[in-house]
């Protein structure tokens, strides 16, 4: 599991807070919100942060990656 996160986001302390709680283990790239990387582009049309992939999945709503994370 990777999680692109900007670290001044409040969206992703959100995530990463729920990544805690559950004990879950992601790998984190700390992105800067204004220079995204191609490979971002890539898997997340709307190049938003956070974004969560884990193997064929991405999501990229912060509720929804909570809610992901979660189930």
């Amino acid at each position: 599991m990777t999680l692109f996160s900007d670290a001044l986001s409040h969206y992703s302390h959100r995530v990463r807070i729920v990544l805690a709680e559950k004990g879950v283990t992601a790998d984190v790239i700390d992105v800067d919100g204004r220079d995204y990387p191609p490979a971002l582009a890539e898997i997340n049309p709307y190049s938003s942060l956070p974004t969560l992939v884990d193997r064929d999945v991405v999501v990229y709503e912060p509720n929804i990656i909570c809610e992901y994370i979660d189930e």
